[in-house]
């Protein structure tokens, strides 16, 4: 299982040195999630039926407020190839 997340912006959105946020912070935190989905059954980690959409919505839930303008949060199944992605509604 892999999870990437994606972050959209703007060129105003950018700071003088070219930065947006800190992208090592993403990738800590990304990198926590994939250690807790990679650490037994999804339906002793979360109060719902964990399929992949509903994984992919709550974890975009719990980063979009410390992300800013992400964008998306994706799951690819390795075993199968497959990816599912969660993308907020306008």
């Amino acid at each position: 299982m892999a999870l990437r997340a994606g972050v959209g912006f703007e060129d105003g959105d950018l700071t003088k040195r070219g930065w947006f946020f800190d992208t090592d912070a993403l990738s800590a935190r990304l990198a926590a999630w994939a250690d807790l989905l990679g650490d037994g059954p999804w339906t002793d980690r979360f109060p719902f039926r964990p399929t992949f959409e509903l994984v992919a919505r709550h974890l975009y839930g719990e980063l979009v407020p410390e992300v800013p303008s992400l964008a998306f949060v994706e799951l690819e199944d390795r075993t199968y190839g497959s990816r599912t992605r969660y993308l907020p509604s306008p």
